[in-house]
């Protein structure tokens, strides 16, 4: 396996692995609560006592980009000369 490719697969499970984290964050202070924002966006939460903003989707936007690079370095890795 060139050292090329390796690299390539490498940096794809790095961001991949980013995109599991992000993912998980945006569950977890975003898409659980999304019903319980107000108008001003935020959300008081009992349980933990956090006030949450509805600008914890960005880590939804985070998700995306980075398994979107993580599937770009995929492909990349499987077009490198043998």
């Amino acid at each position: 396996m060139p050292i090329a490719r390796a690299g390539l697969i490498a940096l794809s499970a790095l961001f991949l692995l980013a995109a599991l984290f992000s993912g998980w964050m945006f569950h977890e202070h975003y898409w659980r609560w999304r019903t319980c924002f107000n108008e001003i966006g935020r959300c008081f939460v009992p349980e933990t006592g956090m006030v949450l903003t509805d600008s914890n989707f960005v880590w939804g936007l985070i998700a995306a980009l980075t398994f979107a690079l993580a599937l770009l370095f995929w492909m990349w890795s499987r077009r490198v000369v043998r």
